[in-house]
């Protein structure tokens, strides 16, 4: 059966304006595009041929379920190219039975849209068939029909078009297969401004390219490989194992011959040709080399000197890598890789990585320090200790009975000066890569004692006083506990001193004293430093309390908020002697609260000073109470928060009589980073994991408890793709508050700071709480994976 394509110029008076049906009330919308209803603005080409495709214009016309055509059936087959705003649809025409007249639109909530220009008809085109039915690039297609003189291009599936068309007459036109062409039905076009465009109604077969053979088996970077067969010109691209893409080829004029470089990046396996019709043809199969043949010189190696590597093939290799050294500087020339034995390197094998994954390994082993002689075994603090042996310049750190100590380093010898603080132990000597060696001998270290301490506390939190009593304080200059160094004293005399404790980490430290004649002395008895407090003003003023409206002590519920269980409370009033005064603790409820000690005064709702403190002889007497706030008491102060006194939100009232209170202080611990794991693991785009334990060493220990904040501290390589993953020890994803739109991912997009702060954190609540402390059954309690991250600390705080 004929198919017939109209040929006409759509000029701006054929692009119709379509009005709005009498089913529709609205007015005429004068903007070509609107964004939410639907609206015809356009429509054509006009006149049109039997048989082609009219194209429709507007706005939301995917919502059009019907079109209207005079003389024929309604048309529900609508083709939707464009949604939205702005919008195209579609419709094929039957080739007779079309009558002139209006066309209507209806959509699918039954609204009508009426052209307001009839359409009309035209049939200059006559598309009648093609030959042959099935072609390979280079071959020629012949349309027949009527007035093909008149067709400008052809189409072929793939969108592969050729505006090359040869006119043999007014019935016939032929045209080339091009090489893109794919199976599929070819179309004709006009070309003109808006085109009428005429399908096929049988589909043109293409051929496939034959691909025969490599000419490469054993393959090597660089190196030219040539794939031949038929009809090469077909083929898209070539994929060597890897997933490695070439498009970059060469091509010979006979179609027959394929040439390219082999990527560095290609592994070892099926070299595949892709068609442009997405289809595979394999080639062959490559084996990419690997170097062989390895031998290392000197063998051992030290540290720091040269490190040779020989064999074949070494000259494709791109990265080396040393246990404990990754991606070391090398030099290739002569068959040789040459290197410098980082310091930080450990004994092990060398490993060869080429650009395409592969990698071979070779052993090698490392100069070790030797120990001969320690001599003296026992000296006064503040002596020298010499260290005899061989390759002793190798050692980075030394240690005495765990204390660091300074030294200095030959080949033969280590000198190690003690100090005051020194003390008596087994010397370690460590080396840059993690290695240590301890002599046998044990140093015993003997002290001159000029301060005498007869009286100190055991523990103070940092920024309270300490109060030292003994003799000779006038002859400190300065007080280090542990590390930290005094910076602020309150008063000293010869037999008393008392002073700030400075900002340390949390634990049991010994006490330094830097006398002015310069010698150090250690105080025998050890301090322990407890966690600075944050002094919380939840109240204060000057206030009579009563029983009633006006003489209450109102403590919003919010002043409670973060405080953990344990945390201390101080009441500060005056109590008038010889009188039973009382204060009713309560909830904002008026409920009473029970204060059952555990560190602080002890009572059951109501607090009666003398039964606590006893009769007092002079009078007026200023007093702070400390009671212990539970879980319970943190609890029910939020749960029972009531409006008083036209405050809202009351978590804590006191009421009662005579006592005049000052101040209500809550005495809150601020937690101080406890490291849980330290080290380096580069996770460079999640090949790697980090697993860490559970209740056997690490959280339960550290007294990890919910409210805490983790936080996981990393260097990012890529500040714009860095990734932070957290899984349980079942291998299952966690999940965050802190991570808004990925709940179990931390990255550069939620979280843009973190790779400037080091860290990100997440708060511990009851469910992930019980997954630190409940090991899988590989005995993991957290893993962690990433991309372009090295781990290097996780903490509690």
């Amino acid at each position: 059966m004929k198919k017939i394509f109209n040929i006409s110029v759509l000029l701006s008076a054929c692009l119709l304006l379509a009005g709005i049906s009498a089913c529709s009330n609205d007015e005429l919308n004068t903007d070509q595009y609107p964004d939410k209803s639907t609206k015809l603005a356009s429509y054509g080409p006009n006149p049109v041929m039997r048989g082609a495709t009219l194209r429709f214009f507007g706005s939301n016309l995917q919502n059009v379920k019907e079109v209207q055509v005079p003389g024929i059936e309604a048309i529900t087959d609508i083709e939707v190219v464009t949604s939205g705003s702005p919008s195209e649809i579609r419709v094929q025409l039957p080739k007779d039975g079309e009558e002139i007249g209006n066309v209507v639109l209806i959509t699918s909530d039954g609204k009508k849209f009426t052209t307001q220009t009839a359409l009309s008809y035209t049939e200059p085109i006559v598309f009648t068939s093609f030959s042959p039915d099935s072609a390979m690039p280079g071959d020629v297609i012949t349309i027949t029909g009527d007035y093909m003189n008149l067709v400008q291009s052809v189409t072929f599936e793939g969108g592969a078009t050729v505006s090359e068309v040869k006119h043999i007459d007014r019935y016939k036109a032929t045209v080339t297969v091009p090489s893109k062409a794919i199976t599929g039905k070819i179309i004709l076009s006009d070309e003109g401004e808006i085109a009428n465009l005429l399908y096929s109604e049988k589909e043109l077969s293409i051929g496939d390219p034959k691909v025969t053979k490599l000419t490469v088996g054993t393959a090597k970077p660089a190196e030219k490989l040539t794939i031949t067969g038929s009809y090469l010109d077909m083929i898209k691209e070539i994929v060597f194992a890897g997933d490695v893409v070439v498009t970059d080829f060469t091509l010979s004029e006979d179609h027959k011959t394929i040439t390219l470089d082999i990527p560095a990046t290609a592994q070892s396996g099926d070299v595949t040709a892709v068609s442009y019709a997405a289809k595979d043809f394999t080639a062959g199969k490559i084996t990419m080399i690997k170097p062989d043949k390895l031998a290392v010189s000197p063998k051992p190696v030290k540290a720091g000197e040269e490190l040779t590597i020989s064999g074949s093939n070494l000259d494709i290799v791109t990265t080396v890598d040393l246990p404990g050294a990754s991606g070391v500087e090398f030099t290739y020339k002569s068959s040789k890789i040459t290197l410098t034995v980082p310091a930080t390197a450990t004994e092990g094998d060398v490993k060869l990585s080429m650009a395409n994954g592969d990698a071979v390994t070779a052993a090698y082993t490392l100069v070790h320090p030797v120990v001969t002689a320690v001599s003296p075994t026992t000296l006064t603090a503040g002596g020298s200790i010499t260290v005899t042996g061989t390759n002793l310049d190798l050692v980075t750190g030394v240690t005495l009975g765990g204390k660091t100590e300074e030294f200095k380093a030959t080949k033969t010898t280590v000198t190690v000066s003690t100090s005051a603080t020194s003390v008596s132990g087994k010397l370690v000597l460590t080396l840059a890569n993690g290695e240590k060696v301890t002599p046998g001998e044990a140093i015993t270290i003997e002290y001159e004692s000029f301060i005498v301490v007869n009286s100190m506390p055991s523990a103070e939190h940092i920024g309270a006083t300490v109060t030292l009593k003994g003799s000779n304080f006038m002859m400190i200059e300065n007080i280090y506990i542990g590390e930290a160094k005094v910076a602020q004293y309150i008063s000293r005399s010869d037999k008393e001193i008392s002073f700030i404790m400075p900002y340390n980490s949390v634990g049991t430290y010994s006490m330094k004293f830097h006398l002015l004649s310069g010698d150090v002395e250690v105080c025998p008895t050890q301090i322990e430093v407890l966690l600075e407090i944050k002094h919380i003003i939840g109240w204060e003023g000057k206030l009579t309390i009563t029983w009633n409206d006006g003489g209450r002590v109102l403590v919003p519920a919010s002043k409670f908020d973060g405080i953990k269980a344990g945390t201390k409370m101080r009441v500060y009033y005056t109590q008038k002697d010889q009188s039973w005064d009382q204060a009713a603790f309560v909830y904002g409820d008026f409920s009473g609260i029970n204060f059952d000690g555990d560190g602080g005064i002890k009572f059951n709702k109501t607090l009666v000073p003398t039964d606590v403190h006893g009769w007092f002889p002079d009078g007026i007497l200023d007093r702070c109470d400390e009671v212990v706030l539970t879980q319970t008491i943190l609890d029910n102060i939020q749960a029972l928060k009531k409006e008083c006194e036209g405050q809202a939100n009351i978590g804590l009232i006191i009421h009662g009589t005579n006592l005049t209170f000052t101040k209500v202080e809550i005495l809150q611990e601020i937690p101080q980073e406890k490291t849980i794991w330290e080290g380096s693991e580069n996770l460079v785009n999640y090949d790697r994991n980090l697993e860490l334990g559970g209740t056997s060493k690490a959280w339960v220990n550290a007294g990890l408890a919910v409210g805490d904040d983790i936080r996981i501290y990393f260097t990012a390589t890529d500040a714009a793709e860095w990734q932070v993953q957290v899984f349980n020890g079942n291998w299952a994803s966690m999940s965050f508050a802190e991570c808004k739109d990925t709940p179990s991912q931390f990255n550069a997009a939620n979280s843009p700071t973190a790779a400037k702060d080091g860290y990100v954190s997440f708060k511990v609540t009851s469910d992930i709480y019980n997954t630190l402390t409940n090991v899988s059954d590989w005995g993991y309690a957290i893993i962690l994976q990433g991309k372009a991250v090295t781990f290097t600390k996780i903490t509690i705080k």
